[in-house]
């Protein structure tokens, strides 16, 4: 288990329509806004899509100018400006959590089924950063609900799902390398990979994210994926268990 995909968790108020095998979709604008109406900038993020930030009389400001036009979002910051495309307001994103050996405890051995399956059972919960950083002790630890799952399965039944539906997708483990105070400059290019870059200090989330691009005008769709038969819902501090199959 060297991955650091081994669980995924969905933290969520409709933990239950995850298990059910229905996910939703947000606009990453939502994210942002969340942040700014809400000043909770761990679940939301007002960086969201934010692919610089350079000092104003870098001369990429007018390059990006020329290139992007009235797509190109400037947002002043003292002696200079974060840089986003209007446009990666409207691709959608679904995030999910991942947890890996660190946060995952074996019990007892391994074994092989009946069907000679190399499996081991572990174990797994919310994590107090979760709790404290991403929700913000905003609810009883008692109201909170997570989907969790083997991360292979449900990546795979998630991108079937994409497939059946012929979305344009892709897929990374989000990078933790954007320091606000500091400079940086991700190149934009067409598929928006600036959106698989986030603040350092958000780390904690471990975030396997899909961003999706469709024509939908909503800010967000629902996607019916086949249901995971090792998953469940975790409530609170709650441990969970599942059983693994190595090797795959």
């Amino acid at each position: 288990m060297t991955s650091i995909e081994i669980f995924c968790l969905k933290i969520s108020d409709y933990a239950e329509e995850w298990l059910k095998g229905k996910a939703w979709l947000s606009k990453i604008d939502c994210y942002i806004q969340e942040a700014e109406k809400t000043n909770n900038n761990e679940q939301g993020d007002r960086y969201e899509g934010v692919f610089a930030h350079i000092k104003k009389s870098d001369f990429r400001v007018g390059l990006c100018k020329r290139m992007f036009g009235s797509d190109l979002e400037i947002i002043d910051d003292e002696e200079m400006v974060f840089l986003r495309r209007k446009s990666a307001r409207n691709v959608f994103a679904l995030c999910l959590y991942c947890q890996d050996s660190n946060d995952v405890k074996c019990i007892g051995n391994d074994y092989y089924n009946k069907n000679g399956e190399h499996q081991v059972k572990c174990s797994g919960m919310i994590s107090d950063k979760m709790f404290s950083g991403f929700l913000q002790n905003r609810k009883k630890e008692s109201e909170i609900k997570g989907f969790y799952s083997i991360a292979v399965d449900l990546k795979s039944s998630i991108e079937n799902a994409f497939k059946s539906e012929k979305l344009e997708y892709d897929c990374d483990l989000v990078r933790y390398d954007v320091d606000i105070h500091s400079e940086y400059f991700f190149e934009p290019d067409s598929n928006y990979s600036e959106l698989f870059h986030k603040r350092n200090d958000l780390s904690y989330q471990k975030e396997l994210r899909y961003i999706v691009f469709s024509n939908n005008s909503n800010n967000g769709f629902s996607l019916n994926f086949n249901k995971i038969e090792n998953s469940g819902v975790v409530k609170g501090k709650s441990v969970y268990v599942a059983t693994i199959t190595l090797g795959r």
